[in-house]
């Protein structure tokens, strides 16, 4: 099981802001940079592929962590303390899907008008057939596997574009 710091009740009132396109922008450049999936855990567990080992780690958590411009990783089952969940129609560039006990996904935005399919920015993990690092896909809404357990979650300090 992954090791979430301490945090206290002022560290989660004092995380950063930031806009839905900061957060796309910085999920663009992972998935860009193709890095590679890793649950490492600090420089003790460091498997030298990670660029983020000592902080938010390369798994998936830890990729939603780094594009919400956090400063260490959140687990699938601690993203819940700095979000809220949201219904399917207020989801927008920036938000998650959810699973709590296995996987998150950076909600892109709707590949289709029927809003059935979604822009799915993740780190599969290594149990996947492939790739085994960040990319970009549509996948049904709410996701592949496990639908029931998939739920959509909105960032607490995630800000409009335009403000």
């Amino acid at each position: 099981m992954q090791q979430v710091p301490d945090l206290t009740f002022k560290e989660y009132t004092n995380l950063p802001s930031i806009t839905r396109n900061e957060v796309m922008t910085r999920a663009k450049q992972w998935v860009d940079k193709k890095i590679p999936y890793c649950q490492c855990n600090g420089q003790k567990e460091c498997c030298g592929n990670c660029p983020y080992c000592s902080s938010t780690r390369c798994d998936c958590s830890g990729y939603v962590s780094w594009s919400w411009g956090l400063s260490h990783g959140y687990t699938t089952q601690t993203l819940p303390e700095i979000s809220h969940q949201i219904t399917k129609e207020k989801l927008k560039p920036g938000d998650i899907m959810l699973y709590r006990e296995e996987h998150v996904v950076l909600f892109g935005g709707w590949c289709d008008k029927s809003n059935t399919t979604f822009h799915a920015f993740q780190e599969p993990g290594c149990h996947t057939t492939g790739p085994h690092y960040a990319y970009e896909s549509c996948v049904k809404y709410p996701m592949n596997w496990e639908p029931t357990k998939f739920l959509p979650f909105s960032y607490n300090h995630i800000q409009e574009n335009n403000e």
